[in-house]
């Protein structure tokens, strides 16, 4: 920062605050004076189809762009006296030529600087510039590109505006506030590793040509509400340190956000994806923000194949309710029983977000179940039963955790024998304990005519097989066990168990095996 000069060094300065600069809060009325002299300097070279479009543009409409034959020579005089007595010690450089860069390179604001409805004729440069004080674009246009690489905001900065050229942020540094809201692109916007550390607004803007915010950190809350990208953008690498807000945000065309951070709620609610969509890698959430909320995607649409491939959900389930999904949106899932990295970890049958409920957010549980169920869908429909399944058991696992006590003591059963259908170990680990738990109960109780407590409770637990093997071996036993009080009511109670617990063991045979 040593090697920046002072702002009154600099001709294209001293010509925009001709009248005076702002000190302390702003001066409107010393404001339209500058305003008035810099728009009839820059109107010199623009042709009338070009000053009425930035009239019209910038909202100027007392003539200022034509007023240079009647103003030129008071103002070049006023710029000469004004030049020497901010700057005594240095040559006079003459009048800024309309045909030069407006070039603001390693300057250093110190007053608030407004460019408020200033018509800039030729490209605007301000790399490596450092401003103090608040930068207001509000309304100002250019014909050619506008540059502001490097550059560090320390106040709030407003620019909401048109872009009529190419304009670079590349590596800028807002330390508060930046709002761009409503303002449209018309190029190319280029914002790669700048890093917003206030609040950043993009509410409603309109980004006609290829946006990139590749690899951008934003550290406060970013608001992209109601925003257009109609040509391709790129938040790839970035990081969304606070909330960022994309609800119905329209992508035209390609949008990128591989290995994007979000660390708190990243909500896409009614955001139409028309064109092919990357969340690559992307990662949701950190344990730091386990009571923020999750990635919203409700009502979303997605146009066109959608990639979620290795993206990780860390603590909250994204919330898909409503969403359309194109068939070839892809997931990952995890190959085995349990949970891995890429979605919510669930431990002693409970997830991490059921710990920290809200009563606002009782409704989770039916929230994450409806949102397997589109993912469970549209992998559906792509012919993987694994991954499907995959998706199937965490459908049931949050259809268990509301609506009445029997209704998830039903679910909860369903998960705890046979892990929603994927299980066969557990379903004959099942049936191994009813045939010993009941062959212990039949020991020692059993009449003559029929046959071992082994033998008994072998029969009952298969049932098929065992109905046959005592009509043909022992054929009196119904009766005596009849005889014989609750042997009868316990033969018949170990079928009926014993029947679920084989349909389970062919739901997990199928399961295994992909049967259809």
């Amino acid at each position: 920062m040593s090697d920046l000069k002072p702002a009154n060094e600099n001709p294209w300065y001293v010509l925009m605050t001709l009248y005076g600069e702002q000190k302390g809060e702003v001066d409107l009325e010393l404001h339209k004076k500058n305003q008035a002299a810099w728009n009839a300097w820059a109107g010199q070279t623009l042709s009338d189809e070009e000053a009425k479009r930035f009239a019209e543009s910038s909202n100027i409409v007392d003539g200022q762009l034509s007023s240079w034959a009647k103003r030129g020579s008071e103002i070049e005089k006023l710029y000469e006296r004004v030049w020497k007595e901010r700057n005594p010690d240095l040559a006079y450089p003459g009048m800024p030529s309309t045909d030069d860069p407006i070039d603001f390179y390693k300057f250093h604001f110190t007053n608030p600087v407004l460019f408020q409805r200033f018509i800039f004729p030729q490209p605007l440069w301000l790399n490596s510039v450092l401003f103090e004080c608040s930068v207001s674009f509000f309304y100002s246009s250019w014909r050619v590109n506008f540059q502001a690489s490097y550059a560090t905001f320390m106040d709030n900065v407003n620019f909401s505006r048109v872009f009529c050229s190419k304009s670079f942020f590349l590596a800028g540094n807002f330390l508060q506030g930046a709002n761009f809201n409503r303002s449209r692109f018309c190029y190319p916007a280029d914002f790669r590793l700048s890093d917003f550390h206030g609040n950043v607004g993009f509410s409603v803007a309109s980004f006609q040509r290829v946006a990139r915010f590749k690899d951008v950190v934003f550290r406060k809350w970013a608001d992209f509400r109601g925003a257009r990208f109609e040509d391709q953008v790129d938040f790839g690498g970035s990081r969304f340190l606070d909330e960022c807000d994309f609800r119905e945000t329209r992508f035209d065309r390609h949008a990128n956000f591989s290995l994007t951070f979000f660390e708190s709620v990243a909500d896409f609610g009614a955001a139409r994806f028309s064109g092919i969509c990357h969340f690559v890698e992307a990662r949701f959430g950190s344990l730091q923000t386990l009571q923020r909320g999750g990635p919203v995607f409700t009502d979303c649409q997605f146009g066109k194949p959608t990639s979620f491939r290795n993206a990780r959900f860390s603590n909250h389930t994204p919330n898909f309710e409503g969403a359309v999904l194109h068939d070839k949106t892809t997931f990952t899932a995890e190959d085995k029983d349990g949970d891995g990295p890429f979605w919510p970890v669930i431990r002693s049958g409970l997830p991490i977000e059921p710990r920290f409920w809200t009563p606002r957010s009782s409704q989770f549980p039916k929230d994450a179940r409806d949102s397997y169920a589109v993912i469970r869908h549209a992998v559906a429909k792509q012919g993987l039963p694994e991954d499907e399944h995959f998706f199937y058991r965490r459908e049931m696992f949050y259809a268990g955790r509301y609506g009445p006590w029997f209704t998830q003591a039903l679910y909860r059963s369903f998960g705890l024998i046979s892990a929603y259908g994927h299980s066969v170990e557990r379903p004959l680990a099942a049936l191994a304990a009813l045939l010993a738990v009941f062959c212990y109960y039949f020991d020692g109780k059993l009449p003559d005519p029929c046959p071992s407590a082994l033998g008994l409770s072998t029969a009952n637990t298969l049932p098929f097989f065992g109905s046959s093997f005592l009509r043909t071996y022992y054929r009196d036993c119904g009766a005596t066990l009849g005889d014989t009080g609750n042997l009868i009511i316990a033969s018949g109670l170990q079928t009926a168990l014993s029947f679920i617990l084989l349909f389970f063991l062919g739901l997990g045979l199928r399961q295994r095996f992909r049967l259809r």
